[in-house]
């Protein structure tokens, strides 16, 4: 009897194992990670299972937790996680994006924050409208020596007010 419940015992450890990535690969229809296991066992090519509509490409080194379902041959990675780069702080109920050099998109209980670190851009393309709707003001702070533009290149009418289009605002 003991030896069929450590045998069983070993069957149900080998289902869940602690995992780092190796490599990773995107192109396919389902992302699929190279990983190694704390026992030695290297998977390679496990589909990585992700939530609909969230997707990310893990960075070599990331820690995964394989699911080892039909046996170690036809393991799954079901979260892959990087404590390297992790956001850290937050409030309870807080939500957040990120990535491997400090951008960030945060829900808070006190607002939305989105955070471009290292010089990149934040581009908002629409192939409809645009609409800010906000029950307060609208501020816009360029850096030094920078400046708020609206309209697009060619454009010659630039901004529509409440008294009609102009090509020139003041600002108060």
């Amino acid at each position: 009897m003991k030896g069929i419940l450590d045998q069983l015992r070993r069957r149900v450890y080998s289902m869940i194992a602690r995992a780092v990535v190796e490599a990773s690969y995107s192109t396919t229809t389902m992302q699929t990670v190279d990983l190694s296991t704390q026992v030695g066992h290297d998977a390679q090519r496990v589909e990585h299972f992700e939530p609909y509509g969230f997707t990310s490409r893990p960075k070599d080194g990331a820690e995964a937790v394989l699911l080892n379902l039909g046996g170690v041959d036809h393991g799954i990675a079901i979260c892959v996680a990087d404590r390297r780069y992790r956001l850290k702080g937050l409030d309870q109920g807080g939500v957040a994006m990120y990535d491997d050099i400090g951008q960030t998109i945060k829900l808070t209980a006190s607002g939305i924050t989105i955070q471009s670190s290292g010089g990149g851009d934040i581009s908002i393309d629409a192939d409809g409208d645009c609409t800010i709707d906000a029950s307060g003001d609208v501020t816009v702070t360029p850096g030094a020596g920078s400046f708020v533009k609206l309209g697009g290149s060619g454009a010659t009418d630039l901004v529509k007010t409440v008294a009609g289009t102009a090509t020139k605002v003041k600002a108060l």
